[in-house]
């Protein structure tokens, strides 16, 4: 059963992907600001383009293994879902950069409609 929620997460993240980016650009904390991420959904049938930028913004780096993580992580003051993009970094292959995207519920209650756009 995990595995195949695995998938289900995975599948789901890829389409709030937002088009094509370099490696380059996928590792700069620049892209990673809310008004440029490179994935969109929409929260309670609103925008995320302009919810995160209400959002409380935290972001770290760590090195894991052979690589560098950097964790940047979006909280909806008022419901508590935190959004956490995992951005990893190889040293062994510098043009290689993987991210996924996790959706967490941090508050008491249950959240308002979640759902990937199209597009």
């Amino acid at each position: 059963m995990k595995i195949i929620y695995a998938a289900v997460l995975l599948a789901s993240s890829s389409i709030c992907a937002l088009g094509q980016t370099l490696s380059g650009e996928l590792a700069s904390a620049e892209l990673w600001e809310p008004d440029k991420v490179p994935f969109s959904f929409t929260y309670d049938g609103k925008d995320s383009a302009t919810l995160l930028k209400t959002w409380q913004l935290k972001s770290e780096a760590k090195p894991v293994n052979n690589a560098q993580v950097h964790l940047y992580s979006y909280t909806d003051p008022h419901t508590h879902l935190k959004v956490i993009a995992e951005v990893r970094q190889y040293a062994d292959f510098p043009n290689a950069v993987d991210w996924v995207l996790r959706f967490r519920n941090d508050g008491s209650t249950d959240t308002p409609i979640l759902a990937c756009r199209a597009g």
